[in-house]
């Protein structure tokens, strides 16, 4: 018997392992959404629980031309494992209940199992997948939890079973036990991609966001402007920097200067959001940053850099020894023209109408129609 439930618990193991990796590379070719951005999740879940689905009844089907009751027991416990499995990768209660609901109705269409054992089952685990979703998401920071509601939730479905399908003991006995040493395994191999995920992913940001500000950083601003520039006739460029930002560091001390560069990001962003949603902010240097403005003119990229002054001259920071200080910005705006034959000249320009912007006595916006002027 020991023998038998070590086979059984390894074969669905192995089994469940197989679909999991087939399902995270749809999530990484279709660009699943692990960074919360995408409003809607559920919609590119719902192309995962069809493939869930397309399985479970493979699998539930199969069951059914087993030539006997022990080995399609076998495939049943395998199913109601990859059930756990997939709603613990899932981020929406949509897919959730919605997985639980099918599982039901295979089991009801497929193997023609029903009565109010298995309905009070499904009642009960629908509320359990619910309550883990709601307050012990992701199942990684819940272990505890997570396993022991598998614990349970195997009990529970293998008496409910038992009260159906009048299963001997022997079946009973050897079902419940490889679940649950399957369901420890997979939940060890759940946890080991999970990891690997989140450290993948955490290299990918940093490979084009600013570790401090979460701003898009130099390679980013690279990748974007040679693609606007290219794509872009009316491409208008916004160069900024935080004006005495070293005075800042010296009086307050870095951690504060920091706290100004984070404060100076998100006042920039907001406004960007709101005034020019076609925007990228980006930080090109310590307290140095460009905002790539495509299809805009002059006059509406001067207004752009004009509020976002405005709205940063209402930013105040508060020091630990009750000390206040505030942030202005000295710019520089520029658009491409038709002599410009390089990307990088753009850019140049911008940043050279930015110093000029701090020569001049800072918190000032200098523009093309300025360095005309001057030369007139």
């Amino acid at each position: 018997m020991a023998i038998s439930i070590i086979y059984t618990s390894f074969l669905i193991s192995f089994v469940n392992v197989g679909v999991i990796g087939v399902l995270q590379i749809m999530m990484h070719f279709i660009n699943f959404d692990d960074q919360g951005e995408d409003p809607r999740p559920w919609r590119s879940e719902l192309i995962f629980t069809a493939y869930f689905t397309i399985i479970s009844l493979a699998i539930l089907w199969l069951s059914t031309k087993m030539p006997n009751a022990f080995t399609g027991m076998v495939l049943v416990n395998c199913q109601f494992l990859l059930l756990n499995n997939y709603t613990d990768l899932l981020q929406t209660r949509l897919n959730v209940g919605l997985s639980a609901v099918i599982s039901i109705v295979l089991f009801a269409t497929v193997l023609g199992i029903t009565g109010w054992p298995l309905y009070l089952f499904a009642g009960g685990y629908l509320l359990f997948l619910l309550v883990k979703f709601q307050w012990f998401y992701p199942f990684d920071e819940h272990p505890y939890f997570v396993l022991t509601g598998r614990y349970i939730a195997g009990i529970a479905f293998w008496i409910a079973m038992k009260q159906v399908l009048h299963l001997s003991q022997n079946i009973l006995e050897q079902r419940l036990f490889s679940f649950l040493i399957a369901a420890t395994l997979c939940y060890g191999y759940l946890l080991v991609l999970r990891h690997d995920h989140v450290e993948s992913t955490r290299n990918a940001h940093d490979v084009h966001f600013d570790s401090l500000t979460s701003a898009n950083n130099w390679l980013t601003f690279r990748e974007d402007l040679d693609a606007s520039f290219l794509n872009h006739k009316g491409l208008a460029i916004v160069a900024m920097d935080i004006d005495r930002f070293k005075e800042i560091n010296d009086t307050y001390g870095h951690l504060m200067g920091n706290q100004a560069l984070v404060r100076f990001v998100a006042t920039m962003q907001q406004t960007l959001t709101e005034l020019a949603p076609q925007a990228t902010f980006y930080r090109t240097g310590g307290e140095e940053f460009t905002v790539l403005l495509p299809e805009t003119t002059m006059a509406e990229a001067k207004s752009i850099a004009a509020a976002c002054q405005q709205r940063l001259q209402t930013l105040v920071l508060h020091t630990e020894d009750k000390q206040t200080f505030g942030l202005s910005s000295s710019m520089g705006v520029t658009v491409k023209t038709a002599g410009d034959t390089e990307v990088m000249d753009v850019f140049r320009r911008a940043d050279h109408f930015l110093y000029h912007s701090k020569r001049n006595g800072r918190n000032q916006i200098t523009t093309d129609d300025d360095a005309i002027a001057a030369l007139d």
